[in-house]
């Protein structure tokens, strides 16, 4: 990514970091929570290769990309 893009917000990262930090820490455990509701439910419905539940670990942990 291209570090300028976040220049003009500079100010803010540095003045409300508690609030930034606390915001990274929610998107990683979003990513935890749904990638771990894929990767069982994929279990439960009877994909029991681990190779079907890691590609729905990933597959729901696109929605906490696309919910950012």
């Amino acid at each position: 990514m291209n570090l300028g893009i976040y220049a003009k917000f500079s100010d803010y990262f540095i003045s409300e970091s508690s609030f930034v930090i606390t915001m990274l820490i929610a998107a990683f455990d979003l990513f935890f929570v749904y990638g771990l509701t894929g990767y069982f439910t994929s279990y439960v419905i009877g994909k029991r290769d681990k190779s079907s539940r890691i590609a729905a670990f990933v597959i729901m942990s696109y929605i906490n990309n696309t919910h950012l």
